[in-house]
């Protein structure tokens, strides 16, 4: 079964390219106003306006869900890791901007500010943490 979602504040959108985006590609994106996504099988079918998504064939007999927030309808590799210390923005700004893992790694930042944002926590903390990431996701 179809699915539509509508009623979205901002649906982020990446311009088609036929490769994954990486450095400062990924900072090319548009931000649509009041949108809708239409999604079955696993796929989307249509992203865009609410007129536009509504006016697609499958649309007519799809679940209508009006939900409100921001919609990233898009494959997103985040290689995230359940426990962490704390999130690693500063490293991802650096991507984005253009920099190289060596030099955001020399800034400080990178696999070794990882480890110690973990160091720095207790089990406790992590395991908080954790609970709550999980309550969040499920």
């Amino acid at each position: 079964m179809a699915v539509l979602l509508y009623g979205l504040d901002q649906i982020i959108l990446f311009p088609t390219k036929p490769a994954p985006l990486t450095g400062k590609d990924m900072s090319d994106i548009y931000v649509l106003k009041r949108g809708a996504v239409l999604v079955a099988e696993g796929r989307i079918l249509s992203v865009g306006s609410e007129k536009k998504v509504f006016a697609h064939p499958r649309a007519k007999k799809a679940k209508k869900m009006k939900i409100r927030g921001v919609a990233l309808p898009s494959f997103v590799d985040s290689h995230t890791h359940s426990v962490f210390g704390e999130p690693r923005l500063k490293d991802f700004s650096m991507r984005v901007s253009g920099f190289s893992y060596g030099e955001i790694r020399k800034k400080g930042g990178g696999i070794i500010s990882s480890i110690k944002a973990v160091r720095e926590k207790s089990g406790a903390e992590l395991e908080r943490r954790l609970i709550s990431r999980c309550a969040r996701f499920l």
